[in-house]
């Protein structure tokens, strides 16, 4: 420096050995070059008393200061003697131990004005400490100075002070000189241990409160500001820093800091402590505009490791900050809080593309980014943050904190990579703030990791306006893989309200989660609020577990809303239970897919429960659609999900392929759990709907299990294919099925291992107003083919029923079997309202090759139809179908059996008692069994009633009796037919075959109009066409008729009757073509026979061994053949 002359001054005393290892050598190497050797102004008194092995106590870390006096004294002697010849000494500089000499000596100054040093104007102390020996501390002033501290004017005359004091009551670090008649800028040093050296750049105060840093334009090279050396700036007023600045290691406090037009840049050769503001600290607010800030390895002992603003942090807005500004901080790390700066005023704004870069930040505690302690966080108008390997390695906010409002907005973006909390918020954490992406803004996080919230933890998310937040890699210890969103409030009866949309995505946004994992809940994310996605928005979560715990892809305490063209697709997930999605049940929350939104998922996993998701209630409405495929649930139930209601209406539909579920469970498609016994549906299509499942696995329902009512309504549609249940019901199981208003329900290749190949309805089955339930190749291995009722299936009003290509293949039932078992005479199967029933090709090993009815009447009325087809029982009875009560068929109805077998009775159907009335018909051809019962077999009564019709043709009783049909009772009334044709019998009655073994009633009755023909039937004992044991009565303008009948080894080749025949009423019997191996080639009767009321007997062509015409067997003195006038009888 020119004009100066500076006097060196050594300390009287030896520090040898007092510094620590690794400086020690160069320390020492230095002090022998220059041949004096570590030099202090006191040692330490601990070290004349240490023991062998115990290390050296440094001076500065003494309790016990030895030769302190003789220092001051030493010091004092040597400004004596530079006086001597007249000259002044006009400054001092200090450093370490030398600080405090220097402060007893300028005290004395002050009280004494002959003494050396009164004439100093100027006094730099550098890297100061009080002293922790409590008797040096006395020597002092009040308050020892720790900083770097540069006077400018006079120096005052006297010292502030109130006397010596203890230290333990020393009110802090810095001496209290008087500023009356100066201006004072200090200086406080961060660097370390060290004096700083190099040039400075001008220090320019405009006024009493504000101090100006000017260095080149930004054109030029940048001003070096202190060379390497430590710059520290410290004002009670603003701090303005413009032009191109460069300090190698610098701190700022001031009320305010101000970088206008101004690029500053910070490079730490060793970190740099300071309790808060690692860079610099500003009580007040920080702006930068159209400047930048780089700051380098700095470090914060608390808060701040980059720096440290009390009131606000702005980058454009109404605090100037704009035009493209930058901050960059590398390597910096806080003690505390905010490894990169701190920010405790209203708001930290980034704004005209303005960024801020970090890297390599790390706070102990909070936020190893920045810190809006107090404040909101907003980036605007297409400005960025990004933080790369940032830290918080105990609590919250890898990246950064915000206590209020965090807002990205206007093309901006946040890019955080490489991010991790000890807690919560690896990317960033806003607990009590809404997090807002906003205005085709970015949010974009990877390899992050928090125990809560793995990218970030908010209180609410908010992403809307054409925005992205994507995260990728992260990781939550507990819960919120990707994020967790908290939706805190302070105010209980407000958070309740804003939980209804705690996440939100709205307006052509985008979420984006990928390759994320929660220990707990939530790999993709946890939300303990609603989910909102609307305005065609999208979500897209891929490869994310919850590992222990439930929602692979998200977990939400509330409900989750897809509306409005929104999509969410969930792929490649895992949890324990509910793979892709879980909502909390809470008897509220609810699914809802509305208004052509989209729900897909794919390749979702469980351990224990649903494979795709559970939540309470699931709503698909207005053209919107849930697809699910290849999911898996596990050991638990609801291999696409599970849930306690569905409900698919307005165009919607459900989509569901490749699901299953193990270990014994239920649902391969989905489980629906509900109380069997409520009345309101538990899945619920409408409105032209649809679900649609495909190749599902279950043990139990493998297309889906629900425990309630199943309602299709309004030309909606369920389809099952290729599903296949390892125990029972390979379609579906449910308490209920309604299908109603032109709805169908369509199963194909549906199978179970055990029994129930279709679908189980546990109270009943309802098919009305043009609907339909069609089932093509179900398989049971056991019972129940196509279906299994435990309460009435009833078909109406121009519905439909068909099974067709359907087996039990060990059990009863190819085509389905209801057992009706609830309380009330109600009939098991009813078909009404010009309504069918349609069975195909269907087996059954036992009974019911078409179906089965047990415990309630089979009714087809009202125009209806029964048709069945190619089926068989290949070991019991009922080829075609079978019930233990009455068939009814009333109304200009009808039922056609053809191509029906059985190996023991009935190969077209067998019933109690069969009624055939209003104009109705029942068809049955080509049947064949191997006991009783070639067409049917009615074990009471067969009635034909009211101008209806039984027509039987090709039907053939191999070893039993009544080829055409068995029965006890036949009765034909009211213009009535039975036409049977081409049948045979092993045993008797080829044609039919009533045997009424009760006393006093009778086997046959033709009345009123009515007609039995029979043609070309053969039984091998009695009655070639037709057998009656009992009475048999034709009367009232009736007829029968056989022809083309034989009896091949015994009596009654045209008719058998055991007992008496009446004719009455011109009513006719005429029997043609007869033979019968034993008696009556026409007519055999063991009793009499009465021809009254203008009736006829006629047999013609009949041939027999005895009776080639008829023959009587008359036991006691009854008469034979009782013809009256004007009756007719011939042979």
């Amino acid at each position: 420096m020119k004009g100066c002359e500076f006097i060196f001054l050594d300390a009287p005393h030896s520090a040898a050995g007092a510094f620590q290892e690794e400086t020690a050598a160069e320390k020492q190497e230095a002090a022998a070059s220059e041949g004096a050797g570590p030099r202090g102004w006191w040692v330490s008194g601990e070290n004349a008393r240490k023991q062998q092995g115990e290390a050296w106590v440094r001076p500065a870390q003494s309790y016990a200061c030895v030769g302190f006096e003789e220092g001051i004294a030493c010091a004092r002697d040597a400004a004596v003697r530079a006086c001597e010849d007249g000259q002044q000494i006009h400054g001092v500089l200090a450093f370490s131990q030398g600080c405090a000499v220097a402060t007893c000596l300028l005290r004395e100054a002050q009280l004494d004005e002959g003494h050396p040093l009164a004439s100093v104007n100027l006094a730099i102390l550098v890297g100061g400490f009080v002293p922790r020996d409590p008797e040096t501390v006395l020597l002092l002033v009040p308050a020892a100075l720790l900083a770097f501290t540069c006077f400018t004017g006079r120096f005052t005359k006297h010292i502030q002070s109130a006397g010596p004091v203890p230290a333990s009551e020393i009110p802090g670090r810095r001496l209290q000189w008087s500023t009356e008649d100066c201006e004072l800028v200090q200086w406080d040093d961060l660097c370390g241990h060290q004096l700083p050296v190099g040039k400075c750049f001008r220090i320019q105060p405009r006024t009493a409160s504000v101090c100006e840093l000017l260095g080149p334009d930004n054109s030029g090279e940048p001003s070096l500001l202190l060379g390497d050396g430590l710059v520290t700036l410290q004002t009670e007023g603003s701090l303005r820093i413009t032009g191109n600045l460069r300090v190698k290691s610098a701190r700022f406090e001031a009320e305010s800091i101000v970088f206008q037009d101004a690029q500053v840049e910070t490079q730490q050769s060793a970190a740099n402590s300071s309790a808060q503001g690692g860079g610099f600290m500003a009580e007040g607010m920080l702006t930068l505009a159209a400047g930048t800030l780089d700051l380098e390895n700095t470090h914060a002992t608390t808060s701040g490791g980059g720096f440290v603003v009390l009131q606000g942090f702005a980058v454009s807005g109404s605090v100037l900050a704009t035009n493209g500004s930058a901050i960059h901080i590398r390597s910096s790390r806080a003690g505390i809080s905010a490894g990169g700066f701190l920010a405790e005023g209203q708001y930290v704004n980034f704004t005209n593309r303005s960024t801020v870069h970090m890297q390599n930040v790390r706070a102990e505690h909070y936020a190893g980014g920045f810190y809006a302690r107090t404040g909101s966080v907003i980036i605007e108008s297409m400005s960025e943050v990004m933080v790369v390997n940032g830290h918080a390695a105990k609590y919250d906010g890898g990246g950064f904190v915000s206590r209020k409002r965090m807002e990205v907005d206007d093309g901006s973006s946040i890019r955080l990579r490489s991010v991790s909390a000890g807690r919560s918020g690896g990317g960033f954490m806003a607990s009590r703030a809404k997090a807002l992406i906003r205005g085709n803004s970015r949010l974009l996080i990877s390899d992050s990791h928090a125990t809560y919230g793995g990218g970030f933890y908010a209180a609410f998310l908010e992403v809307s306006n054409n925005a992205t937040v994507g995260i990728q890699n992260s990781s939550a210890g507990k819960d919120g893989g990707g994020f967790y969103a908290c939706g805190c409030h302070d105010n209980p009866v407000l958070r309740r309200f804003l939980r209804s949309k705690v996440v939100k995505v709205s307006n052509s946004s985008t979420l984006r989660i990928d390759k994320t994992i929660a220990l707990e809940l939530g790999g993709g994310f946890a939300s303990s609020g609603s989910v909102v996605l609307t305005a065609f928005s999208n979500v897209a979560i891929s490869d994310s577990q919850a590992m222990q715990d439930r929602g692979g892809g998200m977990y939400v305490e509330g409900s989750l809303r897809i509306v409005d063209g929104s999509m969410l697709r969930v792929q490649n997930v895992h949890a324990k239970f509910a793979g892709a999605l879980l909502l909390k049940y809470s008897g509220t929350t609810r699914l809802l897919v509305r208004n052509e939104s989209l729900l897909d998922v794919r390749n979702a996993t469980a351990g224990a429960q649903a494979g795709g998701f559970l939540v309470d209630k699931v709503l698909v409405a207005a053209h919107s659609q849930i697809r699910i495929e290849d999911c898996n649930g596990g050991r638990g139930s609801g291999g696409g999900f599970f849930t306690y209601g569905l409900q698919v209406s307005d165009h919607g539909s459900i989509m569901i392929r490749n699901c299953s579920v193990g270990g014994g469970k239920s649902g391969g498609g989905f489980y629906v759990q509900s109380e069997s016994h409520k009345a309101e549906a538990s899945v619920l299509l409408a409105n032209n709907s649809m679900v649609s499942i495909h190749a599902t696995n279950a043990s139990y329902g493998a297309g889906f299990v629900c425990t309630g009512q199943v309602l299709l309504a309004n030309n909606s549609t369920l389809q099952i294919s290729d599903s296949h249940a390892s125990k029972f019901s390979g379609g579906f199981s449910a308490s209920a099925l309604q299908v109603t208003d032109q709805s169908a329900v369509f199963l194909e290749n549906v199978t179970a291992a055990r029994q129930i190949g279709g679908f189980r309805a546990e109270r009943g089955v309802l098919v009305s107003n043009s609907s339909e339930i069609c089932i093509r190749r179900a398989v049971a291995a056991k019972d129940r083919g196509g279906f299994a009722s435990y309460g009435p299936v009833v078909v109406a009003k121009n519905s439909q029923i068909s099974v067709s290509d359907s087996y039990a293949r060990s059990g009863a039932g190819g085509g389905f079997i209801v057992r009706q078992e609830l309380a009330g005479a109600l009939a098991a199967v009813r078909v009404t309202g010009g309504s069918t029933v349609s069975i195909s090709n269907t087996a059954s090993r036992l009974y019911g090759g078409g179906f089965a009815a047990w415990r309630g009447d089979v009714v087809i009325a009202d125009g209806s139809k029964l048709r069945i087809r190619n089926t068989a029982s290949f070991s019991s009875h009922s080829g075609g179908f079978g019930t233990d009560r009455r068939v009814l068929v009333a109304n200009n109805s009808l039922i056609t059996i053809r191509n029906s077998t059985s190996k023991q009775n009935s190969g077209g159907f067998w019933t109690k008692s069969l009624e055939v009335t209003a104009r109705s018909a029942v068809r049955i051809a080509s049947t064949q069994t191997g006991g009783f019962g070639g067409g049917f077999w009615a074990e009471d009564l067969a009635l034909v009633a009211g101008h209806s019709e039984v027509t039987v043709s090709d039907s053939h009783a191999i070893e039993g009796s009544g080829g055409g049909f068995q029965t006890s009772k036949l009765y034909l009334e009211g213009n009535s037919s039975i036409d049977l044709q081409t049948a045979s019998a092993g045993d008797s009655g080829g044609g039919v075959n009533a045997a009424n073994f009760s006393a006093g009633s009778e086997s046959l009755v033709v009345a009123n109009g009515s007609a039995l023909r029979v043609r070309n039937a053969t039984a091998r004992l009695w009655g070639g066409g037709i057998r009656i044991i009992g009475r048999a009565v034709i009367t009232g303008w009736s007829n029968v008729q056989t022809s083309d009948c034989h009896a091949t080894s015994y009596n009654g080749g045209g008719i058998s009757v055991s007992a008496k025949l009446l004719l009455n009423e011109s009513s006719d019997v005429n029997i043609q073509n007869a033979t019968a191996g034993g008696n009556g080639g026409g007519l055999h009767t063991e009793g009499s026979i009465a021809i009254a009321a203008a009736s006829t007997l006629a047999i013609s062509n009949s041939t027999a061994e005895h009776g080639g015409g008829f023959h009587v067997e008359l036991y006691g003195s009854t008469p034979g053949l009782l013809p009256a006038k004007p009756s007719s009888f011939f042979v």
